[in-house]
């Protein structure tokens, strides 16, 4: 359990921020002038976008609870925020 803290608190932060340099530098090469004309590129463009997403909704629900694990004072701030998200959802498929 401990282990697993470590892994998804410590380890996996530093591993999601750099996919997602990684992955906006390349969203910024393959939507240049010059590469734009092939449709490689777009869709290696789109692939990159998409992995961004995957790795900001990672931070958000494996790496963000184990921070509020650690500090004591961000279990408020993530229930209100986890309350908000909850409105939001809501209103948007109602």
């Amino acid at each position: 359990m401990y282990l697993c803290r470590v892994i998804l608190g410590l380890v996996a932060v530093p591993v999601i921020m750099f996919g997602i340099l990684a992955n906006v530098t390349s969203m910024r090469i393959f939507t240049n002038r010059i590469m734009s004309g092939s449709s490689i590129n777009w869709y290696l463009a789109v692939l990159s976008a998409s992995d961004t997403l995957i790795l900001v909704s990672a931070f958000f629900v494996l790496s963000l609870p184990r921070f509020g694990e650690y500090l004591t004072w961000w279990r408020a701030n993530y229930i209100r925020f986890v309350s908000l998200l909850r409105h939001v959802a809501c209103s948007i498929y109602v």
